[in-house]
């Protein structure tokens, strides 16, 4: 299968102009031997082969140029039909790469014989080709015609170009052969832009073409060639089918039009709906069919809504069942949490509890330790207060105490003070009768002073024994008068008078 040129252009493209057509012999083969031998290059370079280059558009388009001018010295109609074929076959080959250059080829039929270039470059005629090589070399142009537009339409709708090619031919009715037939223009077929643009394309790569319609005065496709229905894989398989749909309808009305032998719902009926030429046995054996079909699909669709019915109720069942045990499930679940959630609060309720009597404890220890304190604080009062009290009865004691020994001194000082004034007393009166003795002795003016003295004295020891006068002041007025009785007495009293009155007045 020829494979596809390198888009790229090289320099030898560019370098080689389209519409160069070489004058003379100097751009024409000499012999068909020689242009047999330069295609077999260019194809052995084609197909990749070891210790070869692929050819680049310029060399084809060199070698087309150089083949058309062969034409000139090549007489004889079978050698011409078989360089025609080499030409068309590169023409198709360089379509595959949808190249600018093609258009600008210009004409590809062969030029006109010229008997003087033929003279001129003095080349003998090739011996005709066989009729064998004439059919091979024209068979090899139109696969590759037909390799060229598969190419090209390889994107496009397969089923468009089925439903073309099934009116493009019929079948015998006698041999089943597929034969070719025409296609008028004014077919509804053809009213459709896409079918149009189909048609188009098969024109231009040279397998369709126009003819004079055999059922009026408009013109009709038809295929270029009948060695398409065979050699043409789309129609091939196109003839296939159409002969498969005659041969299931023969079969149907031999087997007497049994129901086993109809077509069921399927490719096959369906594809049978772009059959038009419909002949014998075909149309009753497709309308048997679809009637069947459509009463067999209502069999299927009672049993398959039987079957769905059952199903249905199965799953209805099975979704209930599932539906119960989700709920069984949940409730289950919900059981368990609430089971849980009891837990948990009774956990919870235990913890508050512990907390609550843990609480107690410290609040109890707190208030133990409050009374404690409050005791211990109450004891430290009370204790104060005892030794409070225990101070002011010992203060009170002591006091008491002092004021026991104030007594007692006050009483001893008292009592001392009564013994000294008894004694102050008991000299004064010892003192007195003293005086009193030599108070006669003495003169009148010294009498005179002592009996002063002497009153006083009396006076005092008086007011002494009857208590209205302090040892004190009896001190005092002994002192007085003691001078007085120590100046009189002094020189006439007896010295034992002296001391008794110094003593008295030291007391």
């Amino acid at each position: 299968m020829p494979t596809p040129l390198d888009p790229t252009p090289s320099a030898t493209d560019e370098a080689v102009p389209a519409a160069a057509n070489p004058p003379g012999s100097s751009g024409l083969f000499q012999s068909i031997e020689i242009l047999r031998r330069s295609h077999t290059a260019l194809l052995r370079g084609q197909r990749k082969e070891s210790g070869t280059k692929a050819p680049t558009v310029a060399e084809i388009v060199e070698f087309m140029h150089r083949a058309r001018a062969t034409g000139r010295i090549i007489a004889a109609p079978e050698s011409r039909d078989a360089i025609q074929g080499i030409v068309d076959y590169w023409y198709g080959i360089l379509m595959l790469g949808d190249w600018k250059l093609v258009g600008e080829i210009g004409s590809l039929n062969l030029e006109e014989y010229d008997l003087s270039t033929s003279a001129s470059a003095s080349i003998k005629p090739a011996q005709p080709e066989s009729e064998a090589e004439l059919q091979a070399r024209d068979l090899t142009r139109l696969r590759a015609k037909m390799r060229a537009f598969d190419e090209r339409w390889a994107k496009g709708s397969r089923g468009l170009l089925r439903r073309l090619l099934l009116r493009l031919f019929t079948l015998s009715e006698v041999t089943n052969q597929a034969r070719l037939s025409q296609l008028p223009k004014a077919d509804e077929l053809l009213k459709d832009s896409a079918t149009t643009d189909l048609v188009r394309e098969l024109v231009d790569a040279g397998l369709l073409q126009t003819e004079a319609s055999a059922a009026g005065p408009n013109l009709a496709y038809v295929l270029s060639d009948e060695r398409l229905l065979k050699e043409w894989e789309p129609l091939r398989e196109a003839v296939k089918e159409r002969r498969s749909l005659r041969e299931m309808a023969t079969g149907w009305e031999r087997s007497g039009k049994s129901v086993d032998a109809l077509l069921e719902q399927g490719r096959v009926l369906e594809l049978a709906k772009d059959y038009v030429d419909l002949i014998g046995p075909e149309g009753p054996f497709l309308t048997e069919s679809r009637t069947a079909s459509i009463e067999k699909g209502q069999r299927r669709s009672r049993v398959k809504s039987a079957v769905i019915a059952v199903l249905v109720l199965s799953v209805v069942v099975a979704v209930w069942q599932w539906r119960e045990a989700e709920v069984q499930s949940e409730l289950a679940e919900t059981r368990r949490i609430e089971a849980e959630n009891s837990a948990k609060n009774a956990s919870l309720e235990a913890q508050k509890a512990r907390a609550a009597e843990k609480e107690a404890k410290e609040e109890r220890a707190k208030v133990e330790e409050q009374t404690k304190a409050t005791m211990a604080l109450a004891d430290e009062k009370q204790n104060l207060v005892e030794d409070s009290a225990k101070q002011k009865v010992l203060a009170a004691e002591e006091k008491k105490e002092a004021a026991e020994k104030l007594a007692e001194k006050t009483l001893k000082a008292q009592l001392e003070a009564v013994d000294r004034l008894n004694q102050i007393a008991m000299g004064n009166r010892n003192a007195v009768e003293q005086l009193k003795a030599i108070t006669p002795l003495l003169r009148a003016e010294d009498r005179s002073k002592l009996e002063g003295a002497l009153s006083a004295l009396g006076f005092s020891l008086t007011a002494a024994e009857s208590g209205e006068e302090t040892a004190q002041k009896l001190v005092e007025q002994t002192s007085v008068a003691s001078p007085a009785v120590a100046v009189v007495a002094k020189a006439e009293v007896a010295p034992r008078l002296v001391k008794v009155l110094e003593g008295m007045a030291n007391l």
